[in-house]
């Protein structure tokens, strides 16, 4: 964001000082932005090496008890590595940092540029500071959410180019100088007419494709950017194997109980119950696995009297009926998670974040590229102009990406065509068709080339629909793709085993667990032996 002269001098009103003549007008709030994303990667990293510690823990407690941890084996040593800490911290980064950082540096422009009076910017940044404060405060204390909403912003106000000195201000002054430029009411309207002027061109491109790029807002935008831009090209595929290798590190130091996949528990005190075996039976079946130790569990649950048992974590507890917990065990263990949850304000500030902030991030590093390209071929006010216009071109030819090539005739008749058609694009739109649908893709001619594919996303999208029908052989096609180069069509395998129901590939699923150095694989490969109806050996 900048005031450049050409905007400022056309009022005629007042003049720039020659020290600005000479000088660059604008200064840049990169190092700013960069400066909030630094200190969240910071605490990002420290978040999930805390959560990591904890879950090595865990899992180590979890094999001494003699159950299957997941992770597993092979990924509990690097939960201790520096790297999974950072690369898991990036996820907040281009996150939680994104967000606050680019927000931080819209409400210091606007601060300072866009209200009549300073005074009223600081009244109205103690009320945000006052709601963010409640908000906190009702949510539970989350010292990392604190940490994040309190220390970027502080970090992008700390290295905020602030106009303090002459030589620096991109300021109107009249012949009275810089300290009658600050006074001078019509100065300061020209300031704020051209700062709003400024805005509403940053924003209007943003605006437009808001407007009219509904697949920005679809429930398969996530998909299409993963099939049609990342999966695409070498450069994507790394990032896609970066994001599935790392994620699962930052989304285990903020998940509830009914996100985990595995939860462990101690009995705390030597009350035994009536129905103690039962009771236990009933935790193990539904993943809440006994460790021998009071080593970091996620819950310690207690006695109360043979009837009661009580679920505490920290400060909270849940105190749950026994007869309730063995005649409605879904329902109970969801309200226990809902009582003990930590990390609400974390989790949806992440949401937020990831819808917001990593694409505003984004686009702000593509109209700020443009505009300095622009800014040595045209002039202050043409410069904006065409800025806005290379960008809204670019987000026209992002969502053009998104959405060319689906057929507008698909349907059962037109599948057969479709399997066989010579564009990529409609091949996986008949996949995902039929995968929605429930229909067995085998039943088609030519289906055998999905399997062979050398794209990615035919063969992801093949083994998500084998799991719908068919008979051995779609099984074998399944088994087949199990040891597909990509972890993505390992996981849909994995996926369409446990739907298919035949219990004869739980040992074949149980040595890719051990096996298998990908924490995805195994978590989808644990799905599909609970859906296939196995159990930790204690339940059964």
């Amino acid at each position: 964001m900048e005031i450049a002269d050409g905007d400022l001098q056309q009022s005629g009103m007042c003049q720039l000082s020659p020290i600005h003549k000479n000088s660059r007008p604008y200064i840049s709030t990169a190092p700013a932005i960069a400066a909030g994303l630094a200190m969240a990667q910071i605490i990002g990293t420290i978040q999930v090496g805390w959560s990591n510690r904890l879950l090595h823990c865990r899992m180590a407690a979890v094999t001494k008890a003699g159950f299957i941890p997941v992770p597993g084996d092979t990924i509990i040593p690097a939960l201790q590595s520096f790297r999974a800490a950072w690369g898991g911290g990036l996820f907040f980064t281009f996150t939680i940092g994104a967000f606050l950082s680019l927000s931080a540096v819209g409400w210091l422009r606007l601060w300072e540029y866009g209200f009549q009076r300073y005074k009223t910017g600081a009244g109205i940044l103690v009320g945000i500071c006052l709601a963010v404060m409640t908000v906190i405060y009702a949510s539970g204390v989350d010292p990392f959410a604190g940490a994040y909403i309190f220390l970027v912003p502080a970090s992008v106000c700390l290295v905020y180019p602030w106009y303090g000195r002459e030589t620096d201000r991109p300021h109107l002054v009249s012949d009275g100088g810089m300290e009658a430029a600050g006074r001078e009411p019509g100065a300061r309207c020209e300031v704020q007419r051209t700062f709003f002027i400024r805005m509403l061109w940053f924003l209007l491109p943003l605006a437009i494709l808001a407007g009219t790029g509904r697949p920005f807002f679809s429930p398969r935008i996530f998909f299409d950017v993963r099939d049609r831009l990342l999966l695409s090209h070498p450069a994507g595929r790394l990032v896609n194997d970066f994001y599935y290798r790392y994620t699962l590190f930052p989304a285990e130091s903020f998940k509830s109980l009914a996100q985990k996949q595995i939860r462990t528990f101690y009995w705390k005190g030597t009350g035994k119950g009536p129905h103690k075996k039962e009771i236990l039976n009933t935790l193990v079946s539904h993943d809440y696995l006994p460790i021998p130790s009071d080593d970091y569990p996620d819950v310690v649950i207690h006695f109360l009297d043979p009837r009661t048992l009580l679920f505490v974590d920290g400060t909270k507890f849940a105190q749950i009926p026994v007869s309730d917990l063995l005649q409605r065990p879904g329902k109970i263990f969801r309200q226990v998670s809902e009582t003990l949850a930590r990390h609400r304000l974390l989790r949806r500030l992440t949401y937020v974040s990831l819808v917001a902030g990593f694409p505003l991030l984004v686009y702000l590093m593509a109209h700020g590229g443009v505009r300095w390209i622009a800014g040595w071929l045209f002039s202050a006010q043409l410069r904006r102009v065409i800025t806005s216009i290379a960008c809204l071109l670019m987000g026209i030819t992002l969502l053009w990406c998104l959405t060319c090539g689906r057929p507008e005739n698909l349907s059962e008749e037109t599948l057969p065509q479709l399997v066989r058609a010579a564009d990529g694009r409609h091949r996986v739109e008949a996949l995902r068709w039929m995968e929605k649908r429930w229909i067995d893709p085998s039943q088609f001619e030519g289906y055998t080339s999905f399997l062979d594919s050398p794209r990615i996303v035919e063969r992801y999208w093949v083994a998500r629909a084998l799991g719908h029908g068919g008979g051995e052989k779609n099984e074998l096609d399944l088994i087949r793709l199990l040891k597909d180069p990509s972890p993505n069509v390992v996981c849909m395998a994995l996926r369409s085993l446990g739907e298919r129901g035949d219990t004869q590939v739980i040992p074949r699923l149980l040595r890719l667990m051990k096996e298998t150095r990908h924490w995805y694989v195994q978590m989808h490969a644990y799905n599909a032996l609970k859906r296939l109806g196995w159990r930790q050996p204690v339940s059964s």
